[in-house]
């Protein structure tokens, strides 16, 4: 996205579910991180600027990235992981002298023309024609035609209408909401310790441009990691983050976006009003009684088709998030061969929102809600995880090899939002919600959800050649059914190392690895949100002359994890001291139990529909191959490439009757979608391209 700060989406292996969690676990030294993300994120081209964008650090502290996509590779982390994991490992400070860097990095965004519009004649002559099929297609008459035309003069040319000027231009609306953006990036870091401890310490600091007009992003991080070593079997760890971005946006009514709105605009209309010498006045150009832009007869107090330039300058929506991580650790070793770790991670959110529109940035009538209305959000989070493992690793004679790992997870969070809203201000210098303005909404919400994790691992390893692993996981999420809050999911691997078996012995010169895996494991996902399986009570009107509530949701004490069971085999490849390597990896994954939201229900039930309900499967596979080669290496120069190759298909095998119909509703510029048996999540719907018709006869 060109927007500063727009957060993202990653996507590991396709989507394997309708209306679960879709997003990869992160995890950064360790720990898990808890991100919203949404719109688009390249995942496979990803580098350290772009994932250090992502979870608000610094990139130049980031040391190493490691996918784990099969579900043996992520059982260490429970369901948390059933859609991959993202395991991000920060610098820390080295024994020595303290050592000082500096970076400065500047960019310029400039965009690239759009697709190719029409102008002002051509869409005018666009839509007559269209006019004139949809007339003869109907069978209407040319009178009928021409009165119709006659009395829209946005389309007809009428001198003497009051608008004529403000329809008769040629207008890029897209060029007029865009800019050239431009941003700043600078980070510092100092490090050093001792024998017995290391720090770290990193600022950084962005000024980030958007390419929309009044789109902007300032955002300072800082951290600090410590570690202590108290002896050789006790170790002490601690490191603290802060954040906080300042980031502007435009707003627009109704959830719309400024950019879409420029594509929508008829390109023959002015973003100004025009003096008779057909120059652009200062007052914006809102007038839309008649809307030929995606919507027919908009009312002039619905700012349903707004004006993009006049809602880009005027408008605003600023969001100021602060976020607090501190997480501590320690590692003892109890024996040679027997390890304790634990850790404590707290991270503490605020959030708040100012939006304004003003009524010069709509043009609706000053008793409309879109006239000077005021929004004021805030909320805050508090989360507290703790890990406990014990490891066990043990050699016999150089033949046995036995890791044996116990780790018991718990995660707390609790949130709390309060809202409000306000129109009708007395000026548009005063931006926030006031006594004196018409209320348009109120609101305020609290949530809690709890979960915990016991996994247990196994990993055998017979003369560095055969591997076997295996583990099993129980996992507790309070969004769960009571009787259903419980689930357990396992996983089993075998692997060869090929390159060490006897037989191999002559290859040592220019082959160094080849190691064939085969993995099967289960996972489960949760539904999104705290309270999935609660019932609800709402209030509505009055009965009696009182207050009323009633029952609008069916507690759900049946409702359960949404499982995949998912088969993968793989093989690593390396020649020539690590010169060429090569890795392949086929997948299978089968998902039962897809959560579904808001089926058909009888009214007889007392309800006329519910929240979730688990129905439905589905398949995910595919392949990936990845190839890399050092090109060139002498002393200090290196040369190196890679390339990707990767497949993924779906197909949704199986959806209950109850499902409610699709509604095909799209935005625009957009496709309709529907979800279909027998079809991938997300396919297109619409009519198939046949061709043109080549002459009045074929029609």
């Amino acid at each position: 996205s060109a927007d500063p700060g727009a957060r993202s989406s990653i996507r590991i292996r396709g989507t394997s579910t309708l209306n679960g969690s879709v997003e990869p676990l992160i995890v950064i030294d360790g720990v898990p991180y808890t991100q919203e993300l949404d719109d688009d994120f390249d995942f496979s081209t990803a580098n350290e600027e772009d994932l250090g964008a992502l979870l608000n650090i610094a990139p130049t502290d980031i040391e190493s990235v490691e996918v784990l996509k099969d579900a043996a590779a992520t059982a260490i982390w429970g369901t948390k992981g059933a859609n991959g994991v993202l395991s991000i490992t920060t610098k820390k400070g080295k024994t020595g002298k303290t050592t000082f860097n500096f970076s400065s990095k500047f960019t310029a965004k400039f965009e690239p023309n759009s697709i190719p519009m029409l102008n002002g004649s051509e869409y005018i002559a666009m839509v007559q024609e269209a006019l004139w099929n949809s007339a003869n297609y109907t069978g209407l008459n040319a009178d009928t035609y021409l009165k119709y035309l006659y009395d829209t003069p946005e389309i007809n040319y009428s001198p003497n209408w009051n608008y004529f000027n403000e329809y008769n231009v040629d207008t890029n609306w897209l060029d007029e909401v865009r800019q050239n953006a431009f941003t700043t990036d600078n980070t510092f870091s100092m490090s050093g310790g001792g024998e017995k401890a290391t720090y770290r310490l990193s600022l950084g600091y962005l000024s980030e441009g958007g390419t929309t007009i009044g789109t902007g992003l300032k955002r300072f991080n800082s951290s600090l990691r410590v570690d202590y070593n108290f002896s050789d079997k006790l170790r002490f760890g601690a490191d603290f983050y802060f954040t906080q971005s300042d980031k502007d946006d435009n707003w627009a009514p109704k959830d719309s976006n400024v950019r879409s709105e420029a594509f929508k605009k008829m390109p023959n209309k002015s973003p100004y009003y025009m003096d008779d010498n057909g120059n652009r006045s200062s007052q914006y150009f809102s007038y839309q009684t008649k809307d030929w832009e995606g919507e027919f007869k908009a009312s002039n107090n619905s700012a349903s088709h707004f004006n993009p330039v006049a809602m880009a300058n005027e408008s605003y929506k600023n969001t100021m998030s602060r976020d607090s991580r501190a997480n501590f650790r320690i590692d003892y070793k109890i024996l040679p061969y027997l390890t304790y770790s634990a850790y404590a991670s707290l991270k503490m959110s605020t959030t708040t929102t100012d939006k304004f529109l003003p009524q010069v940035a709509t043009g609706v009538a000053w008793t409309s809600e879109y006239a000077n209305q005021s929004t004021a959000a805030s909320s805050e989070s508090l989360t507290l995880q703790t890990e406990n493992k014990l490891i066990f690793n043990k050699n016999w004679k150089d033949k046995h090899n036995l890791i044996a790992t116990a780790v018991f997870r718990t995660t707390q969070a609790t949130s709390s939002s309060a809202t409000s809203t306000s129109y009708g201000n007395a000026s548009s210098g005063l931006a926030d919600p006031i006594t004196g303005s018409s209320v348009y909404s109120l609101g305020s919400g609290e949530s809690e959800a709890r979960s915990i994790s016991g996994t247990g691992l196994i990993n055998y390893t017979l003369l560095d050649r055969y591997v076997f692993h295996t583990s099993a996981t129980m996992d507790a999420n309070s969004a769960m059914g009571k009787s259903e809050r419980l689930g357990i999911f396992p996983t089993v691997g075998i692997s060869w190392n090929m390159q060490n078996e006897p037989f191999m012995k002559n290859t040592e010169d220019w082959l160094d690895e080849i190691k064939l895996r085969f993995s099967i494991g289960q996972s489960g996902n949760a539904p999104k949100g705290t309270a999935a399986y609660y019932g609800a009570y709402s209030s509505r009107g009055e009965y009696m002359d009182m207050s009323a509530i009633y029952p609008s949701r069916m507690q759900l004490n049946n409702l359960k994890w949404e499982t995949s069971t998912e088969y993968n085999l793989g093989g690593d490849f390396s020649f020539f001291h690590g010169k060429l390597r090569l890795t392949f990896e086929w997948y299978n994954k089968y998902i039962k139990d897809l959560l579904q939201k808001e089926p058909k229900m009888p009214t007889t039930t007392g309800f006329s529909k519910n929240k979730w309900y688990n129905s439905g499967r589905m398949e995910n596979k595919g392949w990936e191959a990845r190839i890399d080669g050092v090109l060139y290496e002498k002393k200090d120069w290196r040369v190196s490439a890679y390339v990707n190759l990767s497949r993924n298909t779906n197909e949704i095998t199986e959806l209950p009757e109850t499902m409610n119909p699709e509604p095909y509703t799209f935005k625009n510029g957009e496709y309709a979608i529907r979800i279909e048996e027998g079809r991938p999540f997300g396919s297109f719907y619409g009519y198939r391209y046949k061709g043109v018709y080549q002459n009045q006869e074929a029609t």
